[in-house]
């Protein structure tokens, strides 16, 4: 793997003997690529501020879009990891997904409401009686088909007006 690849164009025969490089050497030019790489990355990169128990934030979803309205619980022992609650459940996000903004947080759904667990002797189970209804065909009316009857055209159900074709009418 040391030599180059067999070409057609003419080529020094000193290039074509195979030399090996020193694993040394290897990883000092991979440490130089990286830190090259991370020089370049740190000029313009910030670290994102710390959040406070209590701030309001944006959580991103799959799309990477800020949708979800939580409230900061408190910081955990990850690094940059913060615990937030979103409709009154507990989730573990990193901070480059959370988006501090200026909004009130929701009222029922505050970062301090403490949630007691339900007794089981509390739970009430109401059993309900299912009935089925079945519907004939003939009983269902569509707007459709009134339209149709009334003006003579079919329409679509966006109602633009279904033309048939034009074609081998001679």
């Amino acid at each position: 793997m040391a030599r180059r690849t067999k070409t057609l164009l003419p080529i020094s025969d000193t290039l074509l003997k195979p030399s090996v490089i020193e694993p040394s050497e290897v990883t000092k030019r991979l440490s130089h690529y990286r830190q090259q790489s991370k020089k370049y990355y740190d000029r313009t990169a910030k670290p994102l501020p710390n959040l406070q128990k209590g701030d309001v934030v944006r959580v991103t979803d799959i799309k990477g879009k800020y949708m979800k309205k939580g409230t900061v619980i408190s910081e955990t022992s990850y690094p940059r990891s913060y615990m937030v609650n979103i409709n009154g459940r507990n989730y573990r996000r990193n901070r480059r997904h959370l988006l501090k903004v200026k909004e009130e947080p929701d009222s029922e759904h505050e970062y301090d409401t403490i949630v007691e667990p339900i007794n089981q002797e509390e739970i009430i189970v109401e059993q309900t009686n299912w009935q089925e209804t079945i519907v004939e065909p003939s009983q269902v009316t569509d707007h459709q088909d009134d339209h149709e009857r009334q003006h003579g055209l079919p329409r679509s159900r966006f109602g633009r007006v279904i033309k048939p074709p034009d074609r081998l009418n001679l």
